[in-house]
């Protein structure tokens, strides 16, 4: 997203000093120093321990170009790191006695810190305003402590500073090194050492110019964070927006707008008991052109249910003999069938009243309710599909890649009609009453020549 990338962006421009003006009469040489000094005094009273780890950043470690008052630090020079502890569960609970466990980090997401142990026996404490850092399994979230204290598992660590450096400043750049935090990760459940914190390379500017550089993304950070908002917003506009399209389309198509109506006679003219409105019928056909007839599927088409033959039959696989269809078929080769994967043997088809001819549609009426296709074979199907083939007598007046395209106007209906078990199942006796707006047979092939074209680009356009 262009948000995510303007923030690396801006983040990477103000630890390499070209976010804001430089004031070459500050020295972070000088104060570096006097960080070491204090470090020492902290080593020598206790307060901190006296770690072995690599201090001085050779040249060939120093990964760009930073300003000439700026310096290369190990990130152990100024900072305290603090390491957790893990608790046996005797030693914590959740009824708020003692003080928070923070125990990984599960705790932690978005910066806001989730409490939901405590203990009484603390021994890895973390205190208020310290930098809480995941280090093991997710690592790199982070967050600032606003407890009095807290015990840390060992899945985190604390981080505070020495001397005059801005703790900020230190999360904004670990900020950056996620993604290199991850790579240096080691173990099955990938976690990183104190050594890797410590030995970590980082540009120290003035600590004025941290300030600087503080104040400035949290002018800038905000704006990205609202710039995010919507391009995630505008992402979700965008995945629906196609689909919203193509459904207009379709209710258009269906509906006789998306074509110019010409004075043909409709299905009705040769077969007037095919019209099923009267009084009692709840659905209108006043939006339809006057030449269209409304009329219900089973009065049009013949509507098979497929099956599936026991697998542990040998007789009825292995072979190629019939063709078998699953929603697979669809994944595989998309929406006009051709071929399928499966096949199965004559003995198993029995009867052949389960066979569907080809110019058939085929739609899922259980599972994946609504899944649609179109077969220019013979074929059968498993129990998840019917097929839906024009009588003989309708083939002059129905055109079968127009009901392909009613087909895909009906996945809200279908629901509302599904009877509710285990997966929403609508009958072949329910199907059968659907009502099929039916115009003219050449305006019915002008429909499908118009989406056949239209529907492609649509979803050329957002792919």
């Amino acid at each position: 997203m262009i948000a995510e990338k303007f923030r690396k962006s801006i983040l990477y421009s103000a630890i390499q000093g070209k976010l804001t003006s430089q004031n070459n009469n500050e020295d972070s040489y000088a104060e570096h120093f006097k960080i070491s000094e204090e470090r020492v005094s902290l080593i020598k009273n206790k307060v901190i321990k006296n770690e072995k780890f690599k201090m001085v950043v050779d040249e060939s470690e120093k990964e760009y170009n930073i300003p000439s008052n700026w310096v290369w630090v190990k990130l152990g020079s100024i900072i305290t790191l603090k390491s957790g502890q893990d608790m046996t569960p005797d030693k914590y609970n959740a009824s708020e006695r003692g003080i928070p466990y923070i125990t990984g980090a599960s705790n932690i997401h978005n910066g806001v810190v989730n409490i939901n142990r405590w203990t009484e026996f603390p021994a890895s404490k973390a205190k208020l305003g310290d930098l809480l850092i995941t280090c093991k399994g997710t690592v790199g979230e982070m967050c600032y402590l606003e407890e009095r204290e807290v015990h840390i598992a060992r899945q985190i660590m604390a981080i505070n500073t020495v001397g005059d450096t801005n703790l900020e400043y230190i999360r904004y750049f670990l900020s950056v090194q996620i993604v290199e935090l991850n790579r240096r990760a080691k173990s099955i459940i990938p976690g990183i050492s104190r050594k890797t914190l410590l030995e970590y390379n980082i540009p120290l500017p003035p600590f004025n110019e941290q300030k600087r550089i503080v104040k400035k993304l949290k002018t800038m950070l905000p704006m990205i964070d609202v710039l995010e908002k919507d391009e995630r917003k505008l992402e979700v506009l965008m995945n629906k927006f196609p689909n919203q399209i193509r459904e207009s389309v379709l209710k258009s198509a269906i509906t006789g707008k998306l074509t110019q109506q010409n004075d043909e006679k409709s299905i009705q003219h040769d077969y007037p008991q095919m019209s099923i409105l009267d009084s009692q019928t709840e659905n209108s056909n006043d939006d339809l052109p006057a030449n269209w007839s409304l009329v219900k599927l089973g009065n049009i088409s013949r509507i098979k249910n497929g099956s599936t033959p026991k697998k542990s039959v040998v007789d009825y696989w292995n072979s190629n003999d019939v063709p078998w269809f699953t929603v697979n078929d669809i994944r595989v080769q998309g929406r006009i069938i051709d071929k399928t994967e499966q096949y199965i043997t004559n003995k198993a088809l029995g009867d052949g009243k389960r066979l569907i001819p080809k110019n058939s549609v085929l739609l899922c009426c259980t599972a994946s309710l609504g899944e649609y296709a179109f077969t220019n074979i013979d074929l059968t199907t498993n129990q998840q599909f019917n097929g839906i083939s024009v009588l003989d007598e309708y083939k002059e007046h129905v055109y079968p890649m127009y009901l392909f395209y009613w087909v895909q106007t009906l996945k809200k209906e279908m629901y509302e009609k599904a009877g509710k078990t285990t997966f929403p199942f609508l009958s072949t006796k329910k199907l059968s009453e659907f009502l099929v707006p039916i115009p003219p047979f050449e305006e019915q092939k002008r429909i499908v020549e118009k989406l056949d074209n239209l529907l492609p680009l649509i979803d050329k356009l957002y792919t």
